[in-house]
């Protein structure tokens, strides 16, 4: 049974991925038990793949899995995990800014006792433009997801096997996979690693965008990793917010109305406040019975899942 997977998504790196598994190659040497080396090809239009393919012939250990088209890193990852057997899983980006000499300080920390371990690029190498959306990211992401860490975005993490099949990653959410570990309350722990300049091709990123998408992936993450089991908390708590504004406003337009008999104040005085109220009462409503209908989905979800489980699928 292998002990150790190493799992190396890349994505047109000809010019780096040969140096990046010799360099794991070396140091797994070390460790004990067995090894494997998962490289995925998200769909690379240059050499990368045959390079992989030429080294496989080599080195038994190596293993590649090719996507027919770019699907993204998290996607990538997903399909490493999946086809992985190791009892600690690793993986690192394929571009030389990160040392393979790092590996055997992840699994020491994860024979320690914690379930994940999240790089930290003390000595970052990059550009003040990756850099300053990277350190506001860092702190967004701890306030709003946790755990607290320096660099939540590190490309190298170490994982014990029963953390990566309780996570199922969407597009994008490779850059919150601790935090949704930490959120599934699994043990987090933080290790320095060396990074490096890059020195062959272009970094698959853009700074900016990628900020202020994530930024809104992070609040969606928030919110159904608190209430994708509950939802009719947070939607029975909205509706009913709006019923009784609504319901408050309604009585008031009527109060207003029968203090001023006999003469009364013609309701279409208050025609926009009206309308008003019997918005936020329909709204009310309708939130209200959405929350429901997700509230009986998620339970209908929790007994196929049960049922599977039971029938050992």
């Amino acid at each position: 049974m292998t002990d150790i997977s190493i799992i190396i998504p890349v994505y047109n790196e000809e010019d780096s991925i040969a140096k990046v598994i010799k360099g794991v190659l070396v140091d797994v040497k070390k460790e004990e038990g067995s090894t494997e080396i998962i490289v995925v090809d998200d769909g690379s239009t240059d050499k990368t793949k045959t390079i992989v393919e030429k080294l496989m012939r080599k080195h038994d250990e190596l293993k590649l899995i090719s996507h027919r088209i770019n699907l993204g890193k998290s996607e990538a990852l997903t399909t490493g995990f999946n086809a992985c057997l190791g009892d600690i899983v690793l993986f690192m980006d394929g571009d030389l800014q990160y040392s393979a000499s790092d590996i055997s300080r992840f699994i020491q920390k994860i024979n320690d006792g914690f379930d994940v371990v999240n790089g930290w690029r003390i000595e970052r190498n990059d550009t003040l433009i990756r850099k300053i959306p990277s350190r506001a990211y860092n702190y967004i992401t701890n306030v709003i997801l946790g755990p607290k860490l320096h660099d939540h975005n590190c490309g190298m993490k170490a994982f014990r096997k029963d953390v990566v099949e309780d996570i199922l990653l969407r597009t994008g959410h490779h850059r919150y996979i601790t935090s949704i570990a930490y959120q599934l309350g699994y043990t987090v722990s933080e290790l320095k690693v060396k990074h490096h300049p890059r020195k062959h091709g272009v970094t698959k990123y853009s700074s900016m965008t990628r900020f202020f998408s994530g930024v809104i992936d992070m609040f969606a993450l928030r919110f159904q990793l608190n209430y994708s089991n509950h939802p009719l908390v947070i939607f029975g708590s909205l509706g009913g917010i709006f019923l009784v504004f609504g319901m408050i406003l309604g009585l008031l337009l009527v109060w207003l109305y029968l203090t001023r008999i006999p003469g009364g104040t013609p309701l279409k005085t208050h025609l926009p406040a009206l309308l008003l109220s019997v918005t936020l009462v329909i709204a009310g409503l309708v939130v209200f019975v959405f929350g429901l209908l997700a509230d009986m989905i998620s339970a209908l979800k929790k007994d196929v899942e049960a049922i599977k489980l039971k029938l050992g699928k």
